[in-house]
């Protein structure tokens, strides 16, 4: 459970550890055989969940083409330079 967290979000093993459950080694002595207390457990899973948050609480992108008004909107321009850099000494 803990290596597919690792693998779906890319976390480090001692981060998560660190995050978690203030303990950089824990992930490495659970591939070891550590055997967790309840109480850490809980924090562990706790971390994991509120990291991936719900599966319908997940980003995407959205298009904006597909947005309500797309075309009443103004496009945004790009500032024109002056010419003149601020700041340099003359």
């Amino acid at each position: 459970m803990v290596e597919a967290f690792l693998k779906r979000t890319g976390m480090t093993p001692s981060r998560l550890g660190r995050q978690a459950v203030r303990d950089n080694r824990l992930v490495a002595q659970l591939r070891q055989g550590r055997e967790l207390r309840t109480s850490t457990t809980v924090r562990l899973l706790k971390y994991m969940s509120d990291v991936e948050g719900p599966p319908s609480a997940k980003r995407t992108r959205r298009d904006p083409s597909k947005a309500k008004n797309a075309a009443a909107r103004p496009c945004a321009r790009p500032r024109q330079r002056s010419g003149t850099r601020t700041g340099a000494a003359r």
